[in-house]
């Protein structure tokens, strides 16, 4: 079957892959927003888990294809390949509702302790999808061995550490095809087709620039011996009598009825193991690649208002698990097949009382009575956790600090510490099949040394903004030691800065950035309008074109702005 993607065109799947997209259990990832509720402050990031899935499984196809083209004698079979792609098109089943907020905070505050993620709910969905639509004997009619294909494709979908020095003997797939392992999630260096599809299409919905080029690594991949570490090797011997043996080697001595010897001698040897590699030319491009994650976290998926509406998101839910039971429905999966985004507009409708303070949340959200932002700050190396320098800072000036809220956030390139390309094997083009490690001084030294930083972010409530944000200014000038902290500058040459601050800025995968008078803004953050979010522009054409999620929310505000820029453009005429 062939979808129309916007990110990778026409895409064409495997018929079996088609039979497990038409199952209620990933029909439900149709009603999960890839990046939760970053559509309230990116009206174009409707887009859903679905069309993603259906991306991982296109890439993953073409990477474990391009590899076997190139590369013969790695025997993958057609069964590996069918594999890997039904990993890639069912490794995110099991999110839930706000997707990472979901499992990240949702489950760690209402059931603390159990330690639940949601790759584990990927997995039981799968069993259950599968199970529950006689997908066994499909698979057989494909060419696949459900009993040992289907813990395979779980291995991949959890992902498994391939870099072991003792490969597993229980695993679904030899140690010569361990790079398989590398394709859907990559847990030794972070460069997988999850991530290539992501970072593509969450940068096309929300209009921000995209300087990465997946193409440039899939057209260059290429399987290599990489030396891993070392593992004990045992080695059995009878001799006569016990005789010393030096070096590295342990030996252990025991006595035979024959008066003769057995020995068992330990020996360290280096263990090899075929690994994923790239020509040494895209080194930048895997460096673009994670500078386009940190981007897109430091502009969009950390956005400070868009993070403190997940925080006031998770709140809802957590308000309204008592009654709806939402975390226990991750024990069901008949259950959690019925849990989406939805759920919250099950909550807003509800008449039950029970759900009067969950509701009450979702009010303010709408209206925008959310806690204001203060400031952020990076801290600089530090044993005090954040939310003991605040109390200070409330302490110092006389401040209630049941007035703040501070949240401690890691921002990175995605590995904490480290240089990225550390786990990242390189091969030249005169020799195929040597591979390499390159250090980050041999790409450019203009490089950046580190990967990750720590943030302190600061909102409030019930107290004036602008005295917040003065004294968090004086405590960040105060404590230099810990803060890196620069004085801000003032501009003072705009005569309407007051004007200025009430426009509100949409960032538009179409028109870019455009600007909305308050009086717009009012009008959009009324019911009326806001429930324009759940009405898609192409009504159900989304179920035969993935991409059509968008809706007359941000139609209307692209229509504002083409009206207001066609009357700018007869007045030039005009003139």
């Amino acid at each position: 079957m062939i979808f129309n993607d916007p990110i990778h065109g026409k895409i064409e799947l495997h018929p079996l892959l088609v039979k497990i997209i038409d199952t209620p259990q990933f029909q439900r990832l149709r009603h999960l927003k890839q990046l939760g509720a970053l559509s309230l402050v990116y009206p174009g990031g409707t887009h859903t888990r679905f069309e993603h899935s259906l991306g991982v499984a296109y890439l993953a196809g073409c990477l474990v294809k391009t590899l076997d083209i190139n590369q013969p004698e790695l025997n993958i079979t057609p069964g590996d390949m069918l594999c890997v792609q039904i990993a890639g098109l069912c490794h995110d089943l099991g999110h839930g509702p706000l997707s990472h907020l979901f499992d990240g905070k949702f489950i760690a505050s209402t059931r603390p302790g159990y330690q639940w993620k949601h790759e584990k709910g990927s997995i039981d969905l799968f069993r259950n999808l599968v199970e529950d639509n006689g997908l066994r004997e499909e698979m057989e009619n494909y060419g696949l061995n459900p009993g040992e294909d289907l813990r395979f494709i779980e291995e991949l979908i959890m992902g498994v550490e391939a870099s072991v020095a003792m490969w597993p003997e229980n695993r679904a797939r030899p140690e010569n095809k361990s790079f398989l392992y590398e394709i859907v999630a990559n847990k030794q260096n972070g460069v997988d087709v999850d991530k290539w599809d992501y970072l593509a299409r969450d940068a096309y919905h929300l209009g921000i620039q995209n300087s990465f080029d997946y193409q440039c690594l899939l057209k260059s991949a290429r399987v290599c011996e990489v030396e891993i570490g070392q593992r004990n090797v045992q080695s059995v011997r009878i001799t006569e009598k016990v005789c010393e043996l030096g070096g590295e080697a342990r030996k252990q001595h025991f006595p035979l009825k024959d008066n003769r010897v057995c020995e068992i001698e330990l020996e360290k040897k280096n263990v090899r193991r075929l690994t994923i590699c790239f020509r040494d030319k895209v080194a930048d491009d895997i460096y673009d690649m994670f500078y386009t994650r940190y981007t897109l976290h430091r502009q969009a998926l950390q956005h400070k208002v868009g993070f403190v509406i997940d925080e006031r998101m998770k709140d809802v839910l957590v308000e309204a698990d008592g009654h709806l039971q939402i975390s226990a429905a991750i024990d069901n999966m008949a259950k959690y097949t019925r849990l989406t985004d939805d759920i919250f507009e099950e909550i807003r409708h509800s008449s039950e009382p029970g759900l009067n303070g969950a509701k009450a949340i979702l009010d303010k959200i709408a209206h925008r009575c959310l806690p204001k932002f203060v400031g952020e700050a990076r801290l600089k190396e530090s044993r005090r956790e954040p939310e003991n320098h605040v109390k200070d800072m409330c302490r110092d000036n006389n401040l209630n600090a049941q007035h703040f809220q501070i949240y401690d956030l890691d921002m990175g390139f995605g590995i904490v510490g480290g240089n990225l390309l550390d786990n990242v094997y390189f091969y030249n083009k005169r020799d195929l099949n040597t591979a390499f490690s390159i250090q980050s001084y041999q790409v450019s030294s203009l490089k950046p040394v580190k990967f990750h930083e720590r943030l302190v972010r600061v909102y409030c409530t019930d107290m004036d903004q602008r005295d917040a944000e003065w004294h968090f200014r004086e405590w960040c000038r105060i404590n230099r030691q810990i803060i890196d902290y620069h004085e801000p500058v003032s501009n003072n040459d705009n005569p309407e800065p007051e004007v200025i601050l009430q426009m509100k800025v949409f960032n538009d995968p179409i028109h870019g950035q455009i600007k909305l008078h308050p009086l717009l803004v009012k009008i959009i953050d009324t019911p009326q309008f806001q429930r324009l979010r759940h009405i898609k522009q192409l009504g159900g054409a989304y179920l035969v074109y993935p991409g059509a999620t968008h809706t007359r929310f941000e139609n209307s505000i692209g229509y504002d702005y083409l009206k207001k820029k066609k009357k700018k453009k007869k007045k030039k005429i005009k003139g």
